[in-house]
């Protein structure tokens, strides 16, 4: 599927059958970048474990499951199974909202597969001035991430649109994806490519035990400047390391937001710029803080969206 067309409508799946490569990490920073920018999305937690409705109130859970009677030890039962059926009801959610963004599961290569051997949705996309595009995560260290998005690709083919992120997490080295099949047949179809910044270990370890992004995590520092100043000193170092990582993420997805946004919006995005970051992440902190306690009081700063159409001056 072509990126030089004019589009209106997206559906972005990050996705990789291999589990751990960091696709919901990637997913609530694609939905903060959305909101840093104020493109009004539909944000859908598509996995069973539910990682990322945790991590972004704003996700909505999507099933892809159905109930599939099957034959076990010779016996007949009823179990929920990923289905070819449940897959294609994913791909209908692009009609929900001009820019849809979908965390998926580990292990649904073969559903994938079987979804697109069984029909081809490249004109019908088209038709709509639609696009559907897959965000491939691959780590450093992983070969069978790699060869998980081999699989997927090697099934769509044209049908969508790929672009790839290469997570840091576990290394910048991607010297064996950059040799491998799948980077080759990645650059055949024109996929752009980006890198996921490592955010530093003992930083992670707070944005998993309090269930933060990097925007909330920064703008929690900034509301101890307020409250507390000598333990916003104390966090300095912490917090400039977490802005650093948080800008190189957003201005990667800039870069690409051709690939990422209906083409009018992607146009009229604007660059990173400190003081707007300073006081989107202090907006994210105290949306959640207030959400963990149960109510946002009136007058808590929030950040405003927009339809990608609005964004771009040319809907209302």
């Amino acid at each position: 599927m072509s990126n030089d067309k004019f589009f209106e409508l997206v559906l972005d799946l990050i996705f990789n059958g291999k589990g751990g490569v960091g696709k919901t990490t990637i997913a609530a920073h694609l939905h903060e970048w959305l909101r840093y920018h104020g493109l009004s999305h539909l944000l859908l937690d598509v996995d069973d474990n539910k990682s990322l409705s945790r991590l972004c109130a704003q996700a909505q859970p999507h099933a892809l499951k159905g109930k599939v009677e099957i034959t076990e030890d010779g016996v007949k039962v009823t179990r929920d199974v990923v289905t070819k059926e449940g897959v294609e009801s994913l791909l209908h959610r692009v009609l929900d909202a001009e820019i849809v963004l979908g965390d998926t599961p580990a292990n649904v290569t073969a559903e994938f597969a079987q979804l697109f051997a069984a029909a081809q949705f490249r004109e019908s996309f088209e038709a709509m001035r639609a696009r559907l595009t897959f965000i491939l995560v691959i780590t450093s260290t992983d070969t069978v991430a790699a060869e998980e998005a081999r699989r997927l690709v090697a099934a769509v083919k044209r049908d969508a649109s790929y672009v790839v992120i290469l997570n840091e997490r576990l290394g910048s080295d991607f010297t064996g994806y950059h040799n491998s099949p799948t980077h080759d047949v990645l650059q055949s179809l024109g996929a752009p490519e980006i890198r996921f910044p490592a955010i530093p270990a003992r930083i992670q370890r707070d944005l998993d035990a309090n269930k933060l992004t990097l925007p909330q995590y920064v703008g929690r520092w900034w509301e101890l400047h307020q409250t507390n100043a000598r333990e916003a000193f104390r966090a300095t170092l912490s917090a400039q390391e977490a802005t650093t990582a948080l800008k190189k993420a957003f201005q990667s997805f800039n870069d690409i937001a051709e690939a990422l946004l209906p083409t009018a919006a992607a146009a009229k995005l604007e660059p990173i710029e400190g003081e707007k970051l300073k006081g989107f992440c202090l907006a994210r902190w105290l949306e959640h803080r207030n959400l963990a306690v149960g109510a946002v009081p009136a007058g808590t700063p929030t950040t405003k969206t927009t339809t990608a159409k609005q964004a771009a001056g040319t809907g209302n």
